[in-house]
């Protein structure tokens, strides 16, 4: 039988969760060893009985991990191809609860590469995880209410770049190469996104896994998560991203914004991308361009561009270095940014 070419839920009720899913459970041991691993079937404990109350609710719909177990993992038979994994769903915390582990991994436990999600429901805090073997981690800000409503959570692998997604808007951006020594660096800690430098990048190809780990002795019930709620298929490498230009430190978005001095952008992914920035201002000025040529040192100017006033001021910014970020100074204050955003090929 061939492998699926897409998770999607119209599998999953007409052949069985097994057709999509393998699943396994790990539990502590006593008995001269620490732990031991059983197959079971996915429908054990990934529940649902197909039908609704109201559009896509089922009066069942359940991801159980019982007492006496440590984890229940769902891991796909399928491997995507710079994928793009997206669950909507209720992340419900827990006091001294497990950790809820979503998106991409290659099964070797981050040696083999992920690019995921995971909530901590003990701590009410959500990260993004990127890499291969030497992995960087950053907290993401949860949405409003993420308790009581669904809300998206989208991982899209790109070549040398990994999206973090909540809701619509990018949380996360993870450029991916391999690094002589191995060395991860958070460039920008957010708002309204974290930039970060993987030293090793995940491979192209993952499947997905979607885990409750940890809390053996208690009991975990993921409410509302079913396969009407899960897509994953294989992405394009090279789909372009638009990103918008934000003011760094305050995450405030470049459109009619307006400013007394000067303004900084947050930072832009560079590395093997072509990076171009479009910009339009009220007031004829400059716009310095400043890079990171090596993370563990300060930016440094680059370039400069002079922009004229209520035009599309278009910048290209193909160097090849880490990233880029944005300085625009106007010739007379006040001034105004009406718009600015860069699209990452």
């Amino acid at each position: 039988m061939s492998i699926l070419d897409f998770i999607r839920p119209t599998i999953a009720l007409t052949e069985g969760l097994d057709r999509i899913f393998y699943c396994w459970i790990r539990r502590l041991a006593t008995e001269g060893y620490a732990e031991e691993f059983e197959s079971v079937d996915p429908s054990k404990y990934f529940l649902i009985d197909w039908r609704e109350s109201r559009y896509t609710v089922f009066t069942s719909a359940r991801y159980v991990k019982p007492k006496g177990i440590q984890t229940v993992s769902l891991r796909s038979k399928k491997c995507f191809n710079y994928g793009i994994f997206e669950i909507e769903t209720r992340l419900k915390p827990m006091d001294n609860g497990p950790m809820l582990w979503f998106g991409f991994e290659v099964d070797d436990l981050f040696r083999g590469g992920v690019a995921h999600f995971m909530f901590d429901t003990n701590r009410r805090t959500l990260y993004g995880y990127s890499g291969r073997r030497w992995t960087i981690s950053f907290q993401i800000p949860l949405p409003d209410r993420y308790g009581e409503e669904r809300h998206s959570y989208i991982v899209a692998v790109k070549r040398g770049l990994i999206a973090h997604i909540v809701d619509g808007s990018i949380r996360g951006l993870t450029i991916s190469s391999w690094i002589d020594g191995c060395k991860s660096h958070t460039v920008y800690g957010g708002p309204p996104y974290t930039l970060c430098i993987s030293p090793a990048p995940p491979p192209p190809s993952m499947p997905i896994l979607i885990d409750i780990d940890g809390a053996g002795d208690l009991e975990y019930v993921w409410e509302d998560i079913h396969p009407w709620l899960i897509r994953v298929t294989d992405g394009d490498p090279d789909t372009p991203i638009r990103l918008n230009l934000y003011s760094w430190g305050s995450g405030s978005i470049w459109v009619d914004r307006p400013i007394d001095r000067h303004e900084i952008s947050t930072p832009i992914p560079g590395l093997q991308k072509k990076v171009i920035t479009v910009l339009s201002v009220d007031k004829p000025g400059w716009v310095r361009v400043e890079a990171l040529a090596e993370p563990r040192y300060e930016w440094c100017t680059y370039n400069s561009y002079r922009v004229k006033p209520s035009e599309v001021n278009r910048m290209e910014l193909d160097y090849g270095l880490y990233t880029y970020r944005l300085i625009y100074e106007p010739d007379t204050n006040p001034a105004k940014i009406l718009y600015g955003y860069t699209i990452i090929v």
